[in-house]
């Protein structure tokens, strides 16, 4: 057997480390081991060759051949070193491959890693299969979640409505029980007995009732669905479809904010005659007290007319949060409370910003859907908005045109530093324009509450105002308006004021302007001109009480003033009188031009007319 290389090498050193002597000890150690060669013949020996140098002797060592003897499993020593080595190569790539899947993990936030190689992609698949197990589980498990949920809020809906029934139930039959009481109790001792006539008392539970008996008129009455609450004030349709319509809600001008909270929609708010909601608990009373359809009238900005119709309708108390019940769909509009499975309206409750009762996942719907735009605009860049309803609305511009087309807002707010204003067809609702310095307004027709609009050396001019309140002003630039309708205040300090017809009370004065009004009907006229002239022209049959003062007055003959009186004062003159037997206190015309004329002209519908484009 061969020893290992190592083995070998270290023995020699140990000879040779034991044979380091000088010439002197070599040559004795020949000496003895040729001794020991005639004692015991052995082979090893050491032989001197060549010559010294120095202190340097070359010698030749011979050593037999040494055999030992072994265990047979030593046989494969190679090749079990082999297989060691093969298996450290092995082991270290594993240690290598881990470090590399543990820094790729702390990479990518996995602890778990990808794995390496086919051992790796084995546990990988196995991860995968596991995954899509508990996908699979978790799905089914969802399904059924949902089923459940499905009926458990059937079973909570039917639980509700018989919970709401048997309350009113015994609701009503403690009512009868007390008045049977009421009127077996025994009369006061000494009173005497006098014939109880019985009172009549007629009730009027909805709008259709009013309908049976001969009403035609559409307008407010008092109903009273349920006789155990306080009857309340309704506004009647009885022209659309047959009549006999309660209506709910109205939405006319924007002039009404609809964006209110739970209270404000449990009472209901508004105005009967003009935009409202009528209250959810008066809804609920109404829908209670007989089975009810509910119709949905929609009308664009350019007349078009469609409508909604379903065949049930109910709202439950506010214990069920106003609960919705709707039933099958006719009309043209389209079915928008029903008309997806994720957008169904029937049995929900109801939700205002301040009370989140809808399903949707994602916020309020109540404050999702209430509707507010905002634009502004630099330099010369405009901006155009037609056919739009919102909430509120603001345009902010600097040089450009703002252009509006058929809107509705229950507050617009339009400002421009140097562009002109422009509203075509139709602008509804609260509304404030403010045009500076030459910018001008321009406007086909404005109906609302409140309106301001105000220009400093532009011109201002609209054509049709329908307003509650109005307020009008311009600093240099001339007012001019068609017909007007309702409480107007009209301002400018050295421009014209031009009214072509006016209804209502009108109030307009001007410094060094120039006013000319035609009084088509008559509340209360106000004018002052402190330098110019003003013209005032009404109809024949208009009734006034006139006052009018200034340098010179003159009244048309044909204006039939009677108990025409004049006065003169200081240079000026005023003139009074009265038209067609008016009061002195209710209708009056009252024109003021301290440095200018007042005329007072007879002009007939047919003749004003030629003043509206």
């Amino acid at each position: 057997m061969r020893l290992p290389g190592w083995y070998w090498l270290s023995s020699v050193v140990a000879v040779l480390a034991a044979c380091g002597a000088g010439a002197e000890q070599a040559h004795n150690l020949t000496e003895e081991l040729r001794d020991a060669s005639a004692q015991a013949a052995c082979p090893a020996r050491l032989e001197g060759r060549g010559k010294c140098e120095g202190s340097q002797c070359g010698f030749q060592l011979t050593l037999p051949t040494l055999t030992l003897q072994l265990p047979q499993q030593l046989g494969n020593m190679e090749q079990v070193l082999k297989e060691v080595r093969a298996l450290k190569e092995a082991v270290d790539s594993l240690k290598k491959s881990c470090q590399d899947c543990k820094l790729q993990a702390d990479d990518h936030g996995d602890p778990g890693g990808d794995g390496a190689g086919p051992a790796g992609d084995a546990r990988v698949q196995e991860l995968e299969s596991q995954v899509n197990k508990l996908s699979s589980e978790l799905k089914d498990a969802k399904d059924e979640l949902q089923g459940l949920q499905g009926r458990l809020e059937t079973l909570h809906l039917v639980n509700m409505n018989n919970m709401e029934h048997y309350v009113d139930d015994k609701v009503a039959n403690l009512t009868f029980v007390v008045n049977s009481l009421d009127g077996k109790c025994s009369k006061c001792p000494g009173q005497e007995s006098t014939q109880s006539q019985p009172v009549q008392h007629l009730i009027y539970k909805d709008c259709s009732d009013y309908y049976m008996i001969g009403k035609r008129s559409s307008e407010t009455y008092r109903v009273t669905p349920d006789h155990r609450n306080s009857s309340f004030l309704v506004y009647c349709d009885m022209e659309t479809m047959g009549g006999g319509w309660t209506v709910l809600q109205a939405r006319l001008d924007g002039s009404t904010n609809f964006t209110r909270y739970w209270k404000d929609y449990k009472a209901g708010f508004g105005n009967l005659e003009r935009e409202f909601w009528l209250g959810n608990d008066k809804i609920h009373l109404l829908t209670k007290s007989k089975e009810m359809i509910l119709r949905i009238d929609l009308e664009d900005f350019k007349g078009l007319k469609l409508y909604a119709l379903y065949d049930e309708f109910y709202v439950a108390n506010e214990f069920l949060k106003y609960r919705l019940h709707i039933g099958n769909y006719n009309g043209t509009a389209g079915d928008a409370l029903r008309f997806s499975k994720y957008y169904n309206h029937d049995l929900k409750f109801f939700t205002t910003p301040d009370r989140d009762n809808d399903r949707y996942p994602y916020g309020n719907c109540g404050l999702y859907y209430s509707s507010d735009l905002s634009i502004e605009s630099s330099g010369s860049g405009s901006v155009t908005v037609q056919n739009i309803e919102c909430d509120c609305c603001r345009i902010d511009t600097a040089q450009g045109t703002s252009i509006l087309q058929s809107v509705k807002s229950q507050k617009l707010h339009v400002q421009t530093k140097g562009g002109n204003v422009n509203c075509l067809g139709t602008i509804y609702g609260n509304i404030d324009i403010h045009a500076s310095r030459q910018s001008t307004v321009t406007v086909d027709k404005l109906q609302g509450s409140c309106v301001n609009i105000s220009t400093e050396d532009g011109m201002l001019k609209v054509k049709y105002l329908y307003t509650e309140s109005s307020f009008l002003t311009s600093a240099a630039g001339d007012i001019a308006l068609g017909n007007v309708h309702g409480n107007i205040t009209l301002q400018s300090k050295m421009g014209n004021i031009t009214v072509d017809s006016s209804s209502g009370c009108l109030k307009a004065s001007s410094h060094q302007g120039a006013i000319d009004v035609y009084v088509s009907q008559l509340g209360e006229v106000a004018l002052t001109s402190q330098e110019g002239a003003i013209t005032i022209k009404a109809p024949p049959s208009l009734q006034a009480y006139l006052r009018l003062s200034g340098i010179e007055v003159v009244v048309d003959p044909e204006a039939h003033v009677q108990e025409m009186a004049k006065e003169h004062e200081g240079g000026s003159v005023t003139v009074t009188g009265l038209m067609n037997q008016a009061s002195r206190s209710e209708r009056w015309i009252n024109a003021v031009a301290p440095k200018g004329t007042v005329s007072f002209k007879h002009q007939s519908w047919f003749q004003s007319l030629k003043l509206q484009d």
